[in-house]
């Protein structure tokens, strides 16, 4: 992990140290994040953010006693949000998928069902039945 003198340095403003300090951190904070999430291009673009964030907040923020704690609570939160629209996508797609009074899932808007399609398929029956 980086010296304190490093950090004092980037949070003072010095590009230098900035991004030697983004240098030292990067391989950590893209290990956290793989730890974290699977899927390998995510827990990248993750990393990535958090480095972009403590880029941008670690010039604006309060002496920082403890940078390896400030460090891992912003990628942990970079984390959560990716994790949180993961699970809002998953209840998007379970919310397409319909049942009908049979309880069969008939399919939603997200597997080329719907109302439109039921209604087609309404229709046709109907006209099968006036013809038979």
């Amino acid at each position: 992990m980086p010296s304190d003198e490093l950090v004092r340095r980037a949070q003072m403003g010095d590009p230098d140290a900035m991004e030697m300090l983004i240098s030292e951190i990067e391989d950590f904070v893209f290990a956290f994040a793989e730890t974290h999430i699977a899927n390998k291009a995510d827990a990248e673009d993750v990393a990535m953010e958090a480095l972009g964030a403590i880029w941008e907040r670690l010039p604006k923020s309060l002496p920082i006693s403890k940078f390896d704690d400030w460090m891992s609570m912003i990628v942990w939160h970079k984390i959560n949000d990716c994790l949180r629209a993961r699970y809002r996508e998953a209840e998007m797609i379970a919310s397409d998928i319909v049942r009908d009074e049979e309880g069969r899932c008939s399919g939603g808007t997200a597997m080329g069902y719907g109302p439109e399609a039921r209604r087609e398929t309404e229709e046709a029956e109907r006209a099968f039945r006036g013809k038979s």
